[in-house]
C-alpha cells in the first residue's frame, strides 16, 4: 500500500510542477505578447494559464473534472485563434477560418457534456468523444501549422535565426504528444 501511496505522491507533486511551469510560462508570455503587441502570443499565453491554473487546482484543491472542464479547455481552444494568428492570418484561406469555427463549436460541446457528465453512461460517453474532438482538432492544427511552416522554411532554404526553425519543430512535436497525453488519458493507451 506505501507504494501505491508514494506513487501517487510523485504523479500529484509532478503535475503540479508542470502546471507551475506552465503557469509562469504563461505570464511571461502574456507579459511580452502585451508588451509587444502580439495578439497570438496573447493567445498563446492565456491557453498556457487556464490550462495551467486549470490542472494546478484539480490536483491542489481536490476539484472534481465538472469543475475545472471550462476554463481548461478553453484554455485548448485558445490554441486556434493562435495557430490562426501565427501561421494562417496572411492567407486567404477559408479553411483556416473553418477550423476556428469547428475549435469553438467542439469546445461548446466539450463544455456541455463536461459539466453534466455525471448524468447518464450516454453524457459521459459524449464527454470523453469531445475531450478527444477537441484535443485533436486544436492541437492537431497548431502541430499540423507549425511542422508544414518548419517543412516550407526548410524546403525554401530560408535564412532564419537556427532557434526559430527549431522552435516549429518543437512546436509540433509537443502538440504531438499533447493529444498522445489526452488519448493515454481516456483510453489507457
Amino acid at each position: 500500500m506505501a507504494i501505491i501511496d508514494l506513487a501517487e505522491t510523485i504523479f500529484i507533486l509532478a503535475a503540479i510542477e508542470v502546471n507551475l511551469i506552465l503557469i509562469i510560462v504563461g505570464i511571461y508570455l502574456l507579459i511580452n505578447g502585451i508588451r509587444k503587441k502580439m495578439n497570438n502570443i496573447i493567445f498563446l499565453a492565456l491557453a498556457f494559464m487556464m490550462v495551467g491554473l486549470s490542472i494546478f487546482a484539480l490536483v491542489a484543491f481536490s476539484l472534481t473534472f465538472a469543475q475545472i472542464t471550462i476554463p481548461t479547455y478553453l484554455g485548448i481552444a485558445l490554441y486556434g485563434p493562435f495557430t490562426y494568428l501565427t501561421f494562417h492570418r496572411e492567407k486567404k484561406d477559408s479553411k483556416a477560418k473553418q477550423m476556428m469555427l469547428l475549435i469553438g463549436v467542439f469546445f461548446l460541446i466539450k463544455a456541455y457534456f463536461g459539466i453534466f457528465e455525471g448524468v447518464s453512461h450516454t453524457y459521459f460517453v459524449m464527454n470523453q468523444l469531445s475531450t478527444i474532438l477537441i484535443t485533436a482538432t486544436a492541437s492537431g492544427w497548431y502541430g499540423f501549422s507549425a511542422m508544414d511552416a518548419h517543412k516550407k522554411l526548410k524546403e525554401q532554404n530560408i535564412n532564419v535565426e537556427y532557434y526559430l526553425w527549431r522552435r516549429l519543430k518543437v512546436m509540433g512535436y509537443v502538440s504531438y504528444k499533447h493529444i498522445e497525453l489526452f488519448l493515454h488519458y481516456i483510453f489507457g493507451l
